[in-house]
C-alpha cells in the first residue's frame, strides 16, 4: 500500500505490507551494505543488499531520510520524508571552486 502526506514542509512517502515485519534490532542494520535480515541459502527475496542504504543516501542527498517501522509479525512500513523546499546540492565532481584560482 502506498500513502502520501504533507507535513509543514515535508512530504512522506510511506509504502506498507503485510508481511512478516522486521525485527526492532534489525531495523537501522537493513539500512547497512550488503545486509540481508535473512541471510541463508533458501530466502525468497534475493538481492545484494545493496538497495535500501543506496535509497537511504540518496534520501539524505536531498536533505529528508528514509527510516522503517511497523510490529514484527505485522507488516513493515518504509517512509520517504523529503523536504518541499529544494536542498542544497553538494558541488559534485568537476564542480568550479570560486574561490579557488583556476589554471
Amino acid at each position: 500500500m502506498l500513502s502520501v502526506s504533507r507535513r509543514d514542509h515535508w512530504i512522506d512517502l510511506a509504502v506498507s505490507d503485510d508481511g512478516p515485519g522486521i525485527d526492532p534490532d534489525a531495523r537501522e542494520r537493513i539500512f547497512d551494505p550488503f545486509m540481508q535480515v535473512d541471510s541463508t541459502s533458501t530466502r525468497e527475496a534475493p538481492g545484494l543488499g545493496l538497495g535500501l542504504p543506496v535509497c537511504r543516501e540518496l534520501a539524505r542527498a536531498l536533505g529528508g531520510d528514509l527510516h522503517v517501522d511497523g510490529d514484527e509479525g505485522d507488516g513493515a512500513r518504509f517512509v520517504l520524508s523529503l523536504p518541499l523546499a529544494p536542498a542544497a546540492a553538494p558541488p559534485g565532481p568537476g564542480a568550479v571552486d570560486p574561490d579557488r584560482p583556476q589554471p
